[in-house]
C-alpha cells in the first residue's frame, strides 16, 4: 500500500475549497496501492443536471481533482493539465454509491498520463459510468 500521508495534503486543500467541498463532502479513500487510489462518495443535489442524473462536466471535475491526488500519493510533482478526455457510459443518480479508480498509468520527466474510472454501485456489483484519460505536464525541478 503506498503512503496516503502524501495525499492528504493536497485532499486538505482541495478540502478547503468551498466548491469542492460543496459537491464531495464525504469524499473518502476506499483503497490504495503503488500508483493507484479509489476514492467514494454519493451523488449529492450540487452535482445533478436538470434530467436529475451527474453532469458530464462534474464527472470531468472530479477526475482531474482525483487523477492529481495519485501524483500526490506517489510523491511526484503536481504539474498543470495538458488534456482532459472523458467519455460517459451511464447515467447515476442522485444518492447513487460512486467508486472512482485514479491512477497513474505512464509517467517521464516532462509528462504524466492518468486516467479514471467511475462505477456506480448496483445490486448486480460495480457499473462503469464513465471513464477519463488526463495528461499532465510536469514542473522541471
Amino acid at each position: 500500500m503506498s503512503d496516503l500521508s502524501t495525499c492528504e495534503p493536497i485532499l486538505k486543500i482541495y478540502q478547503g475549497d468551498p466548491n469542492f467541498q460543496r459537491k464531495l463532502p464525504d469524499l473518502k479513500i476506499l483503497r490504495s496501492e503503488k500508483n493507484k487510489i479509489t476514492f467514494g462518495f454519493k451523488i449529492n443535489p450540487s452535482l445533478i443536471n436538470i434530467i436529475n442524473t451527474i453532469h458530464g462536466g462534474e464527472i470531468a471535475y472530479i477526475a482531474d481533482y482525483l487523477t492529481t491526488c495519485v501524483l500526490a500519493q506517489e510523491g511526484k510533482p503536481l504539474g498543470v493539465s495538458v488534456c482532459l478526455n472523458t467519455t460517459y457510459l451511464a447515467p447515476a443518480v442522485l444518492g447513487d454509491e460512486i467508486e472512482v479508480e485514479n491512477r497513474i498509468d505512464q509517467i517521464g520527466r516532462a509528462m504524466a498520463y492518468l486516467s479514471a474510472e467511475l462505477y456506480k454501485k448496483t445490486p448486480q456489483g460495480r457499473k462503469l459510468i464513465a471513464y477519463a484519460t488526463h495528461t499532465k505536464a510536469l514542473p522541471r525541478l
